[in-house]
């Protein structure tokens, strides 16, 4: 069953304290037309519709990781938005996923993993943690990548992400 006018109009207002969200993710558990219906909307042209619709998909996750899985490569894509909030309402998804569902997002790990060279001090921070959860599913990544952290590692300004940086030569070293 197509999404209804109200629906949709109530999921462009991107109202972060809207219950549209909750409701569309638990309506989703019990009707899985409701994804059908949500993954053409990520190819929105009004990234308020995009954001609203990736932070159903995030409250769809806390349900069911599973949920989202037909999702994942649109969502994948919205890594590399020039909008911030679709970019980073992306990566939360991928990166929660990641901490407890690794083997849903380990196909898409070069993608996530761009954001090492981020100019965004937390989306670098991200990349060396989503690395830290998908190392054991992806190993060929962690020799790639682990020699470029320990590199930004050597100049990073920030604490957070240098602490990231240190927890990811730590583990994966």
């Amino acid at each position: 069953m197509p999404l209804d006018e109200a629906t949709l109009s109530e999921l462009l207002t991107m109202d972060d304290m809207s219950d549209i969200h909750k409701k569309l993710a638990y309506k989703a558990t019990k009707d899985k037309s409701v994804i059908d219906d949500l993954i053409p909307l990520l190819d929105n042209k009004d990234q308020r519709m995009v954001w609203s619709v990736l932070k159903t998909f995030d409250y769809m996750s806390k349900y069911d990781f599973e949920l989202i899985k037909p999702a994942l490569p649109k969502i994948v894509e919205h890594l590399s938005d020039r909008f911030s909030p679709t970019r980073n309402m992306a990566s939360v998804i991928l990166l929660n996923t990641a901490r407890r569902k690794p083997e849903l997002v380990a196909e898409f790990a070069e993608e996530y993993m761009k954001f090492l060279e981020s100019e965004n001090d937390y989306e670098r921070r991200d990349a060396a943690e989503f690395l830290i959860n998908i190392a054991k599913l992806r190993p060929e990544l962690v020799k790639k990548y682990l020699p470029r952290i320990k590199e930004l590692r050597e100049t990073e300004d920030n604490p957070v992400v240098r602490y990231m940086f240190d927890e990811a030569i730590k583990k994966l070293s």
